[in-house]
């Protein structure tokens, strides 16, 4: 969603202009556009409440004075398109990582037990294979699980840093702005936040030297067209992330519990391996470390049900006594 984004307004910013600020005589309209584009625009958030063309041209635009006012300094637009990219590298970081250490083993051990239309002879023989190739990995595949559930906190701490960072991007206003909508939704009296945050009108001061050698201020408006959409992806972006945060969460939170109880494990064997009988599933669940569990987990999300079946029969028939504990494991 945000590489999406990034690409729209990267787009947006290749067909039209981002920026466009008023005339001036003394000033070429291009380098005034550039100049305010770099050196940011501002508005006064104590100029918002009125009636716009009867207190002022715009909200926040007023005859500015320097140190008067709460001037906010719009400064982000241009790096908002590179922001949005490399927050989205930055949610992908735990997919990376969990993809360079599992390797594709999975796929690589059931890529032809994932159709249930395959030859019997096939089947069996591929069954076979993987009861071999599991054999050796049995009681060593804690590691495994564990990079996979520090994977999934990745997820959660991953989140939680693209909204603090986005926050800071903003200047300190990202963390209340769906919250900030959710009032003027329900409060039309109040500031639109939306304006507030990502306003379309701005004004910018350009100082240069004059005849005397003075510092003149020449004083412009500016519309950012840009804002139009901003305003809106980021209302999207601060309800999606807080969404993608509850559900990771919860995702972590029900993981660490299959980690910690035998009985969660059951559950989710069960509804995962629907043709397993309740013996095996028992067997699984007290001679399998969590690491094993989770493993065999990961097949039956990936093989054909029946073949998961059969896979396990032959592993229990396959699997030497010595290997089988009466001890429980966590």
């Amino acid at each position: 969603m945000l590489a999406l984004f990034s690409i729209i307004g990267t787009l947006n910013q290749f067909v039209g202009d981002p920026i466009d600020c008023l005339d001036h005589p003394q000033i070429n309209s291009q380098l005034l556009d550039e100049y305010c584009w770099i050196h940011s625009t501002f508005i006064d958030h104590s100029k918002m409440n009125g009636t716009m063309g009867v207190h002022f041209p715009a909200p926040g635009i007023v005859n500015h004075r320097d140190g008067e006012g709460e001037t906010f300094k719009v400064t982000y637009y241009p790096f908002v398109c590179l922001v949005h990219f490399l927050m989205a590298c930055l949610l992908c970081i735990p997919y990376w990582i969990w993809m360079l250490w599992e390797n594709g083993i999975v796929k690589g051990w059931v890529q032809q037990l994932r159709s249930p239309v395959i030859a019997e002879e096939t089947k069996k023989d591929e069954i076979n294979r993987l009861v071999q190739a599991y054999k050796k990995r049995f009681k060593n595949n804690n590691i495994y699980a564990w990079i996979y559930l520090f994977c999934e906190f990745l997820n959660c701490l991953g989140v939680i840093l693209v909204i603090y960072l986005l926050d800071i991007f903003l200047g300190y206003k990202f963390y209340n702005y769906g919250f900030e909508i959710w009032k003027f939704s329900t409060n039309k009296t109040e500031v639109n936040p939306m304006i507030e945050l990502f306003p379309t009108v701005t004004q910018c001061i350009y100082r240069k030297y004059g005849p005397t050698g003075t510092i003149e201020k020449l004083s412009t408006l500016c519309v950012l067209p840009l804002n139009i959409i901003n305003g809106r992806v980021y209302a999207f972006l601060w309800f999606w992330l807080v969404i993608v945060e509850i559900l990771s969460i919860m995702s972590f939170l029900y993981r660490i519990a299959t980690f910690c109880f035998k009985w969660v494990r059951r559950c989710s064997l069960r509804a995962r391996a629907t043709f397993i009988n309740g013996e095996d599933i028992n067997w699984i669940i007290k001679e399998c470390k969590v690491g094993d569990w989770f493993f065999l987990l990961l097949l039956a999300k990936n093989m054909e049900h029946l073949a998961f079946k059969e896979f396990i029969s032959s592993f229990k028939k396959a699997l030497p006594t010595d290997k089988i504990s009466s001890q429980s494991h966590v």
